[in-house]
């Protein structure tokens, strides 16, 4: 139930994402409509008239401690502390009926449950209504997650 230092945040995301997708997608929305990190999006929508809703998936934070000191095979355990964070954005004056669906199926998908070896979701923090952009409203969550790392020494 860990993964290796060297690998650790991509097969963590490669459990994680089809996750988020298979949410978004289950609501009834596209799976272009997801701005994966360090990708090129584009918005839904023609030039100034946003359309649809979409949400932004980051992993902006992790940081880890050790939990083991010594171990069999020259291998120690690190305990990593990551957040997940999703903003959800529908177009300005379009109502908050999609921001409240959205929230609530994935904070339904990803509070308090585990995925793959070992990754286990804390409590969201959030939703936190904020505007992050001039033609969308937003909902932004922050999910802790946390899994093991095997460092060998």
């Amino acid at each position: 139930m860990s993964y290796a230092i060297g690998t650790a945040m991509t097969e963590v995301r490669a459990v994680l994402e089809p996750v988020l997708e298979g949410v978004w997608v289950g609501l009834g929305y596209d799976a272009n409509t997801i701005e994966w990190p360090n990708t090129y999006f584009n918005k839904p929508g023609t030039g100034q008239k946003p359309e649809g809703p979409w949400i932004r998936i980051t992993y902006p934070q992790a940081s880890t401690f050790a939990l083991t000191w010594g171990g069999p095979g020259n291998v120690v355990q690190n305990t990593t502390l990551a957040i997940l964070a999703l903003q959800i954005f529908v177009p300005r004056n379009a109502g908050d009926a999609l921001l409240l669906a959205a929230s609530d199926a994935f904070r339904g998908a990803l509070e308090r449950r585990s995925f793959g070896e070992g990754i286990r979701f804390r409590e969201a923090l959030g939703p936190n209504d904020t505007a992050f952009e001039s033609q969308w409203a937003g909902r932004a969550f922050s999910f802790p997650f946390e899994f093991i790392e095997d460092i060998a020494i």
